[in-house]
Order: C-alpha cells, then structure tokens, then sequence
C-alpha cells in the first residue's frame, strides 16, 4: 500500500518550471530519480551517460548553458532503436530514469531516441 502512495505521489508531480530557474525544477527531478521507488512493471528509460552527465552538471552548478537534446543512438543498434547495443553497460555507456523523469527531459531539452525497459523482479533479492 505504501508504494502504491509513492507512486500516485509521483505521478502528480507537476514539472513546470513555474517561472523558476530552470535548475530548479531539474533539481527536484534529480531527488526524484534517487528516491524513486523501483516498481516492478513499471517503465524506466535509459539515458545515454555522457550526455546524464553535462545535465547534472548543469543543475548542480546552476549552469544556463545549452547542453541540446538528449540523443541515445550511441546506445542502440543502427537497424533497430529498440534493440541495446552488446556490451552496454548502466554507470557505463548509460543511466535508468523514471518514466516521469525521462518525460522532463523530453519536454525540456528534447530527446533524439527514448529507450523504455520495464522493471522486473530480481532474482538477487
């Protein structure tokens, strides 16, 4: 019961930016993906690292610099957007959001190619 209240929480989170600085909604974005409940069946989406990495560069130094849009097709196969390149590793090559993060960044700085992947029970649990 308690994670489905999380969810619904996040879920009517509002990200617009509220004449706010930029780096201010984003930040409460980050909170988001490090306290985000991981859901089994729920969609999280891949972000390519590099790219992760100049966005939080951006919120935590309060840059206003133009980082563009998130392009992913480093991580996918040429003939197929869906299909994760062999060897691609998280921490790596890319970074999982939630879905609702991955929609910020969308509607913010635009996005080439999304790369779903539903959660799913671990067996190492």
């Amino acid at each position: 019961m308690e994670t489905k209240n999380v969810q619904i929480k996040f879920e009517q989170t509002n990200f617009e930016h509220r004449g706010e600085p930029i780096y201010e909604a984003a930040r409460r974005v980050l909170k988001i993906i490090r306290n985000h409940p991981l859901i089994e069946g729920e969609t999280w989406y891949l972000v390519e690292y590099h790219w992760y990495g100049l966005f939080e560069n951006e919120i935590w130094n309060c840059h206003s610099e133009k980082i563009g849009s998130m392009d992913n097709s480093s991580l996918v196969s040429e003939e197929n957007n869906s299909i994760l390149k062999l060897g691609a590793l998280e921490s790596e090559h890319f970074e999982v959001v939630p879905g609702i993060v991955c929609n910020y960044i969308s509607k913010t700085y635009g996005c080439k190619i999304e790369i779903p992947r539903n959660s799913k029970r671990s067996i190492f649990t």
